[in-house]
């Protein structure tokens, strides 16, 4: 499938400081994400695999991973005991944007940047363009000022986002607001469907047949990469 027709759902993240999350980790969610299979619910990439798609570590994954799993963002299982296998399943999101699969091959971005680009994407609306200033983001995202400041006018030189000063005729004051640009394929609306939300013992039972058929599905590749 062409990369410009994907995407990447992301849930609101809202304030990283309570869940003690790094602005970094949504990258990590977001890369894990795109390797999820919707028939069976989980998906099982390498650290090697996350690690190279995401342009990180292996050691700041690790702990990325384990910090999100506390979260509940994630749901991490280990398959197998002499070649572990690290599989991945995913919380239900009630509201949530999509994410352009093309942000993993913009090779002009640093990691830092792409993952400050996915925290901007949750204060916008459907129309791409956001009236918070980056004090306000700083307030209720649970970072500093200066980290969002410092990656944000990254991305305006690069061309991702645009800001622009606006007469508010309300107020008859001036403020300053910044707008995703055409430059990613970001023309997918922001969601929010209560259909999301499934009875609990429906989840329940769901979720333990996808980790049955998760660990079937991971044994038979150990057995056939064994054989070769």
């Amino acid at each position: 499938m062409n990369s410009n027709a994907r995407f990447v759902i992301k849930p609101n993240f809202k304030n990283l400081s309570e869940y003690k999350l790094k602005y970094t980790d949504i990258l990590t969610y977001i890369t894990i994400r795109s390797f999820y299979n919707s028939k069976d619910e989980y998906c099982y990439p390498s650290y090697n695999t996350i690690a190279n798609l995401a342009q990180l570590s292996k050691k700041f994954l690790g702990e990325s991973i384990k910090r999100l799993d506390k979260a509940g963002f994630l749901d991490v299982w280990k398959i197998g005991t002499v070649r572990v296998r690290h599989s991945y399943m995913f919380s239900e999101v009630v509201a949530y944007q999509k994410v352009p699969y093309q942000i993993f091959h913009s090779n002009d971005l640093t990691a830092n940047e792409k993952s400050m680009l996915l925290l901007l994407r949750e204060y916008c609306n459907s129309e791409l363009d956001c009236c918070e200033s980056i004090s306000e983001i700083a307030s209720v995202s649970g970072l500093t000022y200066r980290t969002i400041h410092k990656q944000f006018s990254s991305l305006v030189l690069k061309g991702y986002i645009s800001d622009q000063i606006i007469e508010d005729a309300s107020t008859k004051s001036l403020c300053k607001v910044f707008k995703f640009t055409d430059k990613l394929n970001w023309k997918y609306t922001m969601t929010s469907s209560s259909y999301l939300i499934k009875a609990k013992a429906s989840e329940t039972q769901s979720k333990s047949l996808a980790i049955v058929s998760m660990a079937i599905q991971i044994f038979k590749n150990m057995d056939h990469s064994s054989r070769e």
